[in-house]
């Protein structure tokens, strides 16, 4: 087959749906992706199969659910099962994957993938890392009211010294900037057809939500000073460690109203800094005359409550705020229709769709190929494994409070869902009564067939990227 299209997938690591002006926000406009809908899909309706980068990632690349590719959490490496990057390889495309995610640097879930962060300094961020580290060392040996004081003062000034001196942005940003650099270089050598996945951790609480000057200010009237108080004192009490996430979910820990919503305003900010980061891609393409015959899928991993069922970040929960994530496909071969898809989909339908799209062969998994057909119904899959890694003292204290670790979700849409939690046997949701919907869930899980992981040990510099992301 000759002139196949290239393939650019874009992940928008914690995007939700209604913060995105395709789907009903206006007030976090994404200026240059809404400019492409004319010529391209729009899902309204996509559900993503879990609530964090790595099962969800794994789905993707695979077109298997969470409970059947096992990937929930660190120490697990992929089974035996094709991913598309392999599928594209053996079929002549060249692949490579850029990120700044550490989950992505953990069972080899980005197999198929041949050059992965290609050109990347790594001597640099290296001794980055050793510097970093050193001086948490020097703050961590003091006690802990002087290492919160410390933590305080370092970030507020840190903050405040990036937005006023309207500091670069691969200064202030989660390494998007850098990744667009590092495409606009490899892009001087590659050949068709190509595969890239791209992943913007731009708009994860890790990044403190510090988008860059301007796009601190587009969505609040908020001083300088105020958002970097917030930044520096107030994200950290919610988001600055997987327990302190835990006890914001058990009511324990929650911000005042002027601080919840200066969340939302600064990530929308960063949303609308993706947005830019895109257009520098496809601007990137253009230039190098590979626009016209690139396929670009761009789509939210999940979501992130700002208080929905007391959650901030993506934890605890599969409430909508973190399961509809935007999903946008722009395909010159013309086998999707530019238009806008009210059904159900999945993002592990991107698998068949990719695979179809590209006139490669599609093995046989759950994966609906939507230039076909869409679903009735979307499942969720959510594994809670990180709260069994949690200190025994503290998983002691909060297990009984906490949401249960496992819930297993179906949806149609928001009035029809119900949620079904394993361990207790138990259902909620708005249809948690609905018979139907139960068997539908059950006969779903019945049917899918599990692939076997293997233990794998991560490397250093995996466990501390986690670390940095508040994840361990």
């Amino acid at each position: 087959m000759t002139n196949r299209p290239n393939v650019v997938c874009i992940s928008i690591d914690s995007a939700r749906a209604d913060f995105c002006s395709l789907f009903n926000d206006r007030r976090s406009p994404l200026p240059f992706v809404s400019s492409l809908a004319s010529e391209s899909t729009i899902f309204e309706k996509a559900i993503t199969p879990s609530v964090f980068t790595l099962p969800v990632h794994t789905s993707i690349f695979t077109g298997l659910f969470p409970i059947e590719h096992g990937m929930t959490w660190r120490g697990k490496k992929l089974g035996e099962h094709p991913t598309f990057a392999e599928i594209l390889s053996t079929e002549g495309y060249n692949t490579a994957a850029f990120h700044n995610n550490g989950w992505f640097d953990t069972g080899d879930i980005l197999r198929g993938f041949a050059d992965i962060n290609p050109n990347k300094n790594k001597s640099e961020s290296k001794a980055d890392n050793k510097s970093n580290r050193n001086l948490l060392k020097k703050i961590v040996s003091a006690s802990d009211t002087i290492m919160e004081g410390a933590r305080y003062t370092y970030n507020f000034q840190n903050n405040l010294r990036k937005w006023l001196n309207n500091a670069e942005p691969s200064a202030v940003d989660s390494g998007g900037s850098k990744i667009v650099n590092t495409i606009s270089q490899y892009s001087e050598t590659v050949n068709d057809p190509f595969c890239w996945f791209i992943h913007l951790n731009d708009a994860h609480f890790s990044g403190g939500y510090t988008p860059p000057d301007p796009h601190h200010k587009s969505y609040t009237n908020r001083s300088t000073l105020g958002l970097a108080w917030n930044q520096s004192i107030w994200h950290h009490r919610i988001y600055g460690s997987r327990i302190k996430k835990r006890k914001v979910a058990t009511g324990d820990i929650q911000p005042p109203a002027r601080e919840a919503e200066t969340f939302k305003n600064l990530y929308r900010g960063c949303l609308e800094y993706c947005d830019t980061l895109i257009k520098r891609v496809v601007d990137i393409l253009k230039m190098k005359n590979k626009w016209d015959n690139t396929i670009l899928v761009i789509f939210g991993d999940h979501g992130d409550s700002f208080g929905e069922q007391n959650i901030f970040g993506h934890q605890c929960s599969v409430d909508d705020s973190l399961i509809r994530v935007p999903l946008f496909i722009r395909d010159p071969t013309k086998k999707l229709t530019f238009d806008r898809v009210s059904n159900p989909v999945s993002l592990v339908d991107l698998y068949a769709t990719i695979l179809s799209l590209t006139g490669a062969d599609i093995p046989e998994t759950d994966s609906r190929d939507l230039t076909k057909r869409s679903r009735e119904y979307a499942y969720v899959y959510y594994d809670d494994m990180g709260t069994q890694t949690l200190p025994n003292s503290v998983l002691k204290r909060l297990e009984d409070d906490l949401p249960p670790r496992q819930m297993y979700a179906v949806w149609k849409n928001p009035d029809t869902k119900i949620v079904w939690y394993p361990e207790e046997n138990k259902y909620s949701g708005t249809s948690a009564e609905n018979d139907h919907l139960q068997s539908v869930l059950h006969n779903h899980i019945e049917k899918l067939s599990k692939v076997d992981t293997s233990a794998e040990k991560i490397d250093n510099q995996a466990l501390t990227r986690l670390e940095n992301m508040g994840y361990l």
